[in-house]
């Protein structure tokens, strides 16, 4: 009985811990990508880029540095609100963005 406490107590700890280390992972990320997005210089090639690495890098990253609690938040909370960001940015500056889903 002690031992499934002890794990019981393990998983809620590390579900907690991780979905709080994933958060600030994710606006660590945030901070970076709004910064490349404010430079004027920006070639289009690299905003492409940065809408494929939030599509697809980052939920792979926030899997294995916090597992599937983190992985789940990153993609219901914050992967489509990153993604029409660098979107909105791209239709801004006058790029086509007819082909980024």
């Amino acid at each position: 009985m002690d031992d499934i406490l002890s794990l019981l107590t393990f998983i809620f700890f590390y579900t907690i811990f991780s979905c709080i280390f994933t958060f600030f992972l994710i606006l660590m990320v945030r901070a970076i990508m709004r910064r490349s997005l404010r430079r004027e210089q920006t070639t289009e090639k690299v905003l492409r880029n940065t809408f494929n690495a939030v599509k697809t890098m980052y939920f792979v990253i926030f899997l294995l540095f916090s597992g599937i609690p983190g992985a789940i938040m990153y993609w219901l909370k914050f992967r489509t609100p990153m993604m029409e960001e660098v979107r909105q940015n791209m239709i801004q500056r006058g790029y086509d963005v007819s082909d980024l889903k």
